[in-house]
């Protein structure tokens, strides 16, 4: 059984498990590569070969939140109580 690497510029990269089927790839748009082969070197612009010095911040933990002392509604005892208001 033949073992073929296909790549695609939209699906990616893919292995063909026989002749027959890297042929109906091929026939939609897969091509073949070597995998072992190594890639061609890229040249980077210099402003992103320089490192570049990011400034360190501390993270410092927020102070612990507290409840707020609200006063306390009191209940109705009656309900003429309610009904004042």
């Amino acid at each position: 059984m033949a073992v073929i690497y296909l790549k695609h510029p939209r699906h990616g990269r893919k292995v063909a498990c026989g002749e027959h089927e890297a042929q109906m790839d091929r026939a939609n748009g897969w091509v073949d590569y070597d995998p072992y082969e190594k890639p061609e070197p890229v040249e980077v612009p210099a402003f992103l070969a320089a490192p570049v010095e990011v400034p360190v911040t501390l993270v410092v933990d927020p102070a612990p939140v507290t409840e707020v002392g609200a006063p306390k509604a009191k209940a109705p005892k009656t309900l003429k109580d309610l009904s004042k208001g």
